[in-house]
């Protein structure tokens, strides 16, 4: 865009060959950001040296115009380039996310992550009629925060954002707003080319969240404004500038009605930041301070007792359980196919001392989430904490079958093999996560134990070794090591 703009047409052909290098950088680099960084600099300094070596002016002179004579133009490439990378990024990681999934909770649905089983978009849905109103309603809130920062909050996920259609005024509002910046793009495009250049790169760089381009893990988020914001404050700026000019107040109150107006912009916007700054201590803090505006948000429950969770495994303040009980449920009332909701509630109950209720929820995620190996591991575990081992066992066994790379599962099915008589199955399967997991010292460790009892001292030794060897600076299989000698 910057090249359109701001470069004389004989010169154009060095910068589109440049805009083409860094093209084929992205793709080459598709998930490594700094690299893309590190050469697009590298880039810009071949484009100096191009321009030096095809002008035939000397470094010197050519730098200097680089810097003063030049130095709109840079900034725009460069500020363009930056908007290209997390621009093509974006687009690459969720791509990246939804094809190559890195945990077994990052499922899959309609080429979407699904983030705890709690879907952030909520326009997942909806096809192109439904989606276009939609996606210019997302548009007009992203406006309503960066003017009229009153309202915000950290989550913008299901219940949040209310679906309209075409006949909403939300719709026509959006609408019309955007086709002002269309008509600033070309109307200003030889008669103030900043002005032109900057609403056309506001509207480029909010076009990938605007779910017509990509779909996108959530509704909307502050984060996806971060480029987009920095183009409609130099516009914004840049607008206030011309109107400033325009105005026919005497020279003597022009100035002094200007300033005010930006001191009392200033301090609004100030004071609405220093408001909102304490709400950013912490993760509880923010969930616990945000909560009243997304009473109807399963997610941000869920998020919230999480935390709490957290707090009472470190405290062990008994007094929490009540509330952490409460926002769980309520996130389970609010989107009752939740996922992790029930499966933290289970955990918690089990924590608290309740098992019997930690087995019902089990027991009902086993039954809905049949492709899921995380209930049958719990169940496992609550079972083999009441010593059934032989039923404890089975389960450890199933939770494998469905995800093989978790070391826990196999630990705990060594054991529940071990104490169910069954030492050589132990052995079995501590040396396959062994093989599996080689850094995990638990299964150097079970099979050292495991041989002990058979009275093989010199194999039980022999696992410590060899684990030690590879990995020297475990001290805590040094240590047994040095004890058993």
């Amino acid at each position: 865009i910057a090249l359109i703009y701001f470069y004389p047409l004989k010169r154009k052909k060095i910068y589109l060959f440049s805009s083409f290098g860094f093209f084929i950088i992205v793709i080459i680099f598709p998930y490594v950001f700094y690299y893309k960084v590190a050469l697009y600099i590298a880039l810009l300094f071949l484009i100096l040296v191009l321009d030096i070596f095809l002008n035939r002016t000397d470094f010197k002179n050519t730098f200097k115009n680089w810097i003063l004579g030049f130095q709109k133009k840079i900034i725009f490439l460069i500020i363009s380039g930056t908007t290209s990378l997390i621009y093509f990024n974006r687009f690459k990681v969720i791509h990246f996310l939804n094809k190559y999934p890195t945990k077994e909770t990052n499922q899959i649905y309609k080429d979407i992550v699904k983030e705890d089983y709690i879907l952030g978009n909520q326009f997942i849905h909806l096809n192109l009629v439904e989606l276009i109103p939609n996606s210019f309603n997302v548009l007009l809130k992203y406006l309503e925060n960066f003017f009229y920062p009153v309202d915000l909050k950290y989550y913008y996920g299901f219940n949040q954002i209310p679906l309209i259609d075409y006949m909403s005024f939300r719709f026509f509002s959006s609408f019309a707003i955007h086709m002002f910046f269309i008509w600033l793009v070309f109307y200003f495009r030889k008669k103030d080319k900043l002005l032109s250049f900057l609403s056309l790169s506001y509207l480029v760089s909010i076009s990938i969240f605007s779910h017509l381009v990509i779909k996108l893990p959530d509704t909307m988020a502050d984060r996806f404004y971060f480029i987009p914001s920095i183009f409609l404050s130099f516009l914004s700026v840049l607008l206030i500038q011309k109107i400033y000019y325009k105005i026919n107040f005497p020279s003597k109150l022009k100035k002094p009605i200007v300033t005010s107006l930006y001191l009392l912009i200033l301090i609004a916007l100030f004071s609405l930041s220093f408001q909102r700054q304490n709400v950013w201590v912490s993760n509880k803090a923010l969930f616990s301070s945000d909560l009243p505006k997304l009473s109807n948000c399963s997610r941000c429950h869920y998020n919230l007792a999480v935390e709490l969770s957290k707090e009472f495994e470190t405290t062990k303040n008994i007094e929490l359980k009540e509330k952490i009980i409460f926002h769980f449920k309520k996130s389970i009332e609010i989107f009752p196919n939740t996922y992790h909701g029930k499966l933290k509630l289970a955990l918690m109950y089990n924590m608290f001392g309740e098992p019997d209720e930690s087995i019902i929820l089990l027991n009902e995620l086993i039954n809905n989430y049949k492709e899921k190996s995380e209930p049958y591991f719990e169940k496992g575990k609550l079972l083999f904490e009441k010593e059934n081992y032989l039923e404890s066992f089975k389960y450890f066994d199933k939770s494998i079958q469905l995800f093989k790379n978790n070391p826990d599962y196999y630990y705990y099915q060594s054991w529940a093999a071990f104490n169910i008589n069954r030492i050589e199955n132990a052995i079995q399967i501590s040396k396959i996560a062994k093989d599996k997991f080689p850094s995990n010292y638990m299964f150097p460790d079970a099979l050292f134990e495991f041989y002990m009892v058979l009275e093989e001292k010199t194999k039980a030794t022999q696992e410590l070794e060899i684990y030690l060897a590879q990995y020297p600076n475990n001290q805590i299989i040094r240590n047994k090591l040095n004890r058993n000698k």
